[in-house]
């Protein structure tokens, strides 16, 4: 099959809203924010990571708003990260 068809273009276009809702059906049901980033206390977002830990997720990329500053970085990096091995 060398072209898209519409069937395949509904496929990829629904694959991902799908994923998304069964990740995040359990974490509303926890009464969990679903939006939002992980902010907050080093206890608050090892919280939430392992929620995403308990859905299964091994890894996971992280952002930090103020790039190409160091300040959050560094403090994910010691408070956060130590507890997460």
């Amino acid at each position: 099959m060398t072209e898209l068809s519409w069937r395949w273009i509904a496929l990829m276009l629904t694959a991902a809203p799908v994923a998304g809702a069964l990740v995040a059906y359990p974490i509303w049901r926890a009464g969990q924010s679903i939006l939002g980033n992980l902010a907050g206390t080093a206890e608050q977002v090892l919280d939430r990571l392992a929620i995403y830990g308990e859905l299964g997720a091994s890894y996971l990329v992280a952002w930090m708003p103020d790039y190409p500053g160091e300040e959050t970085l560094r403090r994910f990096a010691d408070e956060v990260m130590p507890e997460l091995r």
